[in-house]
């Protein structure tokens, strides 16, 4: 990052992914002082990848991202084959091999997931046990969350969680976000029926959490 800056007040940039760089102005060059822009307290950003074509521009906009500040590369994922404004999970995987060293020279830290918590309970288990699903309208349903307060439901989440972290050890970053719905999609059974969608919503997100401090101490959940 020092060394980015550097060049960044020598006039250099590189303002396209696979381009540059680029000398803003002719001539002697002389350093200008800090734009601030990278200082040392300054958040922290985050570039986010999710579409296929930007899953395979990967060897030109991590460089790009590590060029212009970013401390990490998230990449935006989804179990489904086909996807608005995300990358097909196997397709992740099939490039894994050439991202994660790349990412690792270049310092940058790998973010994984999406809208992936529905995923983590096998809507096959509705007909067999359909009290790990959330209940609307007085019957229970196999779409979209779960029942928050199912400790059934959590243990199988958080199990299935834990095989997707020990998948993905290049991944310091988990994003596991429930369905994105009007109404948040959550259960109305009467254990849940005293809390909104944010309080069931970080239930889980608390159940994911602990499991992944105790299978991989340091990796954080969004």
């Amino acid at each position: 990052a020092g060394v980015e800056a550097f060049l960044e007040a020598a006039g250099l940039s590189w303002p396209v992914p696979g381009e540059g760089p680029y000398l803003a102005r002719q001539g002697r060059v002389e350093l200008e002082a800090s734009s601030g822009r990278r200082a040392p307290d300054a958040p922290l950003a985050t570039l986010i990848l999710g579409h296929g074509s930007y899953l395979e521009a990967a060897p030109d906009y991590l460089p790009w991202a590590a060029r212009n500040g970013y401390a990490g590369v998230f990449f935006h994922t989804t179990t489904e084959v086909l996807a608005l404004g995300a990358v097909p999970l196997k397709a992740y995987e099939a490039r894994r091999a050439l991202v994660l060293p790349l990412a690792r020279r270049l310092g940058l830290e790998l973010e994984l997931g999406g809208h992936g918590l529905s995923a983590l309970l096998p809507r096959s288990l509705f007909k067999a046990e359909p009290e790990l699903f959330r209940l609307q309208e007085g019957r229970r349903r196999p779409d979209a969350n779960l029942c928050p307060s199912s400790p059934r439901a959590l243990e199988v989440v958080s199990a299935n969680f834990s095989a997707f972290v020990a998948a993905h050890p290049e991944v310091e970053v988990f994003h596991v976000w429930p369905d994105d719905l009007p109404g948040g999609g959550w259960c109305e059974c009467p254990a849940c029926a005293g809390m909104g969608p944010a309080a069931q919503s970080l239930a889980v997100a608390r159940a994911l959490a602990a499991t992944l401090e105790r299978e991989r101490p340091g990796a954080r959940l969004s």
